[in-house]
């Protein structure tokens, strides 16, 4: 029953073709076949200074953005929100400055790192990075805030140090919702490395969108929007499974505090 929503866009897609012409609206046919040769080899962007390897390279540099975005992202947010997470004019300055950059929109910040750094690369990089940090301190501090007292009044009454209760309790409860957060941040990252590449980066599924406009080419912007939802995918689902072999963490957690009660 699942793949019957699928069946019925690919149908209408079928019949928007039909009726609009491929020069607008190429086929599902079309767009699969382009999708396949132009993978180590498409004239366009050869043409544009885009390399000799088609798509491989582009998709592989913006895979490789927005996965260190994420990882490193959620680790710097991790840290942020331990030092937010302490009482103290630290941890309300850093509350502060994760709810106000939080809110802005993501795109704002890559044209400051683009002029501060004068590196495309660099600038692209480094304000997905701000971006995706200030999102995961927002998680992992609203993971913290959900822990039960309970869990910390046992860490206290057992003397845990600090260091052994972020490891014990913190963040065993807490990774959990953060892989919740994620999901989110996924797509959301990935359009802002797009976004980021089309503006000022050599390679990437980005430029290689510029070129598209440029020629007017509706088969490769289809192509990479193609390409953009396979990487979003990719990574969503490496997050689901890691999400199922961390999902019994906070229940057994939950439940061995309860049974020293």
């Amino acid at each position: 029953m699942k793949i019957i929503p699928v069946v019925v866009l690919i149908a209408i897609w079928f019949l928007l073709a039909a009726i609009v012409g491929s020069t607008w609206l190429p086929s599902p046919t079309v767009i699969l076949m382009n999708l396949w040769q132009s993978v180590l080899s498409d004239p366009i962007i050869h043409r544009e200074g885009g390399g000799s390897y088609g798509f491989s390279v582009h998709v592989a540099a913006t895979f490789l953005r927005t996965l260190f975005s994420l990882i490193a992202g959620c680790s710097l947010g991790l840290l942020v929100a331990l030092l937010g997470w302490r009482p103290g004019q630290v941890g309300s300055l850093l509350n502060i400055a994760v709810e106000t950059i939080r809110v802005l929109p993501p795109l704002i910040l890559i044209p400051f790192f683009l002029v501060i750094f004068r590196s495309g690369e660099n600038g692209i990089l480094l304000g997905v990075l701000c971006y995706c940090t200030m999102n995961f301190a927002f998680y992992w501090l609203s993971a913290f805030r959900s822990i039960p007292a309970s869990f910390c009044d046992r860490a206290s009454v057992c003397k845990v140090t600090l260091v052994g209760f972020w490891r014990a309790v913190l963040l065993p409860y807490s990774f959990p919702q953060v892989l919740s957060g994620i999901k989110v941040t996924v797509s959301l990252t990935l359009g802002v490395v797009v976004v980021g590449e089309y503006i000022g980066a050599s390679h990437g599924l980005g430029r290689v969108l510029k070129y598209a406009v440029s020629y007017s080419s509706a088969t490769m912007i289809i192509t990479c929007i193609i390409w953009a939802i396979l990487l979003c995918a990719s990574i969503e689902f490496s997050i689901r499974m890691l999400s199922g072999s961390r999902r019994g963490i906070a229940s057994n957690l939950s439940e061995s505090f309860s049974a020293d009660k």
